[in-house]
């Protein structure tokens, strides 16, 4: 039976959650059009799903699993007629109509078990066009070298480079003690097979394996993920005092690309044990996350950060021994701001400390994330009732991957003060300044430069800005 992980469940669920939908201003539509085979056959009964072209998002598990999420409510508001997402059935003749679409662009998805799937994206109302479908692929395998514990460890396949509104998360069929298939596939040439561990203390998963695979339409693979095969790395992690860090996750990750991933999670002694890996050059790294302090949409803050590189195989006995010098904070109430200079979306350069003077709330978001989208509405009336500009200032920080997602997002709900777009947190300078993970999150930082809230919103952001400002 094909199944999802409960853990896979509770994280689909999660994103589904951090997703919120943009709203372009317009009047209703549709779109007309035919899907048709490889050989230009019409395919009757095929599922057709539109999901508006900016951040609307269509999720993919199986093709009877696969659905298209609709706006929240405080988008809604910004919008006229029409619907943000789609869902018909082709004919008998292969015709298909999405009617009642925003006057916006939208992403396609035709699918169908026996013929496979078309993709198209940046799709106006009133376009006509045929939807070509091409076999889907299929995965298959088993996993050796380690215990599978269904209650821990979760399968994955993901897109090697994601798409910014179609979630790929095909379902596993587990078979036997050991193995999977994963399949019928749509036409994307680069995947990952990724097996995490679930460190249930921490709220986090652990990196366990990344296989790079490659598949074309039709294509049936088999592929037999051993971790026992290769080089072996243990060691441990320590604190300066050398008191072993527990739960926290060991990852080897190749230089050469497609990058290859390995990884552990250290015990109660601090020692972990990697195996599979090939001869050559590794990045090694360690990271430990701590549970969010409240609801959003990721992990908590990381406190254990170490990294080295090493060849494989080594000759030295302590080379996968890993010495964390501090845990790592938080920038909490009382401290000083860090330091920081950033470029906005429109080329200015923001400094932190060239605001002194003004209330300035540091906000780190993302457009697919609901929480943060429901409370722009209230931001922006918080924004003008203060001053904003004048004697309160926000500095946004998007953690998304596109940047013109970003400018058209900020632009559509009519968002005024300074955005930056520096990439995701593993990438981002200012949410690694920040020791931010997830969204949303913010930091609240008075005249003289000096923290005095994290993480509020709403009406405890209105009352505390009401006493900072009346403050001369």
């Amino acid at each position: 039976m094909f199944a999802l992980h409960a853990m896979q469940i509770i994280k689909l669920l999660l994103h589904i959650a951090c997703v919120a939908n943009l709203v372009t201003l317009g009047i209703a539509g549709e779109i007309r059009g035919r899907v048709l085979d490889a050989a230009g056959a019409p395919v009757p009964h095929a599922r057709i799903l539109a999901a508006e072209n900016t951040v609307a998002q269509i999720t993919f598990t199986t093709v009877k699993g696969a659905f298209a999420i609709s706006a929240s409510a405080a988008d809604k508001l910004l919008g006229t007629e029409g619907n943000l997402t789609g869902e018909t059935t082709a004919d008998a003749a292969g015709r298909f109509t999405l009617s009642d679409l925003r006057a916006a662009r939208f992403t396609l998805l035709a699918m169908d078990s026996d013929h496979g799937f078309a993709l198209r994206a940046d799709v106006a109302p009133g376009a006509g066009l045929d939807l070509v479908l091409k076999p889907g692929a299929h995965l298959g395998g088993k996993l050796a070298g380690l215990t599978f514990d269904p209650k821990k460890h979760v399968l994955q396949l993901k897109p090697r480079q994601p798409f910014h509104n179609i979630l790929l998360a095909p379902a596993v069929e587990y078979v036997g003690a050991a193995g999977f298939r994963i399949g019928p596939l749509p036409d994307v040439q680069n995947w990952n097979l990724v097996l995490t561990e679930w460190v249930l203390e921490r709220g986090f998963s652990a990196n366990i394996a990344t296989e790079p695979v490659d598949l074309v339409a039709g294509e049936k693979r088999t592929l037999d993920l051993d971790l026992a095969r290769g080089n072996e790395l243990s060691g441990f992690v320590h604190d300066l005092k050398d008191a072993p860090l527990t739960n926290v996750a060991v990852v080897a990750r190749s230089v050469r690309t497609p990058q290859q991933e390995r990884g552990a999670v250290t015990d109660a002694a601090g020692r972990y044990s990697i195996r599979g890996l090939a001869a050559g050059e590794w990045t090694l790294e360690a990271r430990r996350w701590t549970l969010r302090p409240t609801a959003g949409c990721g992990v908590g803050p990381k406190d254990v950060f170490g990294a080295r590189v090493l060849t494989i195989p080594t000759e030295e006995a302590d080379s996968g021994n890993l010495r964390i010098e501090r845990l790592l904070g938080v920038p909490a109430v009382g401290d000083t701001a860090p330091e920081f200079t950033a470029l906005t979306l429109d080329g200015r350069s923001v400094q932190l400390s060239a605001l002194r003077g003004k209330v300035v709330l540091v906000e780190f978001w993302a457009t697919w994330c609901g929480m943060c989208r429901a409370d722009f509405p209230r931001l922006r009336e918080i924004y003008a009732q203060f001053g904003g500009g004048t004697r309160f200032e926000i500095i946004g920080v998007s953690i998304d991957d596109d940047v013109e997602v970003v400018r058209r997002v900020t632009g559509a709900l009519k968002l005024a003060w300074p955005q930056t777009a520096l990439g995701p947190v593993e990438t981002n300078p200012l949410a690694q300044l920040f020791n931010v993970a997830s969204t949303p999150s913010s930091f609240l930082i008075d005249r003289d430069g000096k923290i005095v809230a994290v993480h509020k919103s709403g009406e405890e952001l209105r009352v505390e800005l009401a006493r900072l400002i009346e403050i001369k």
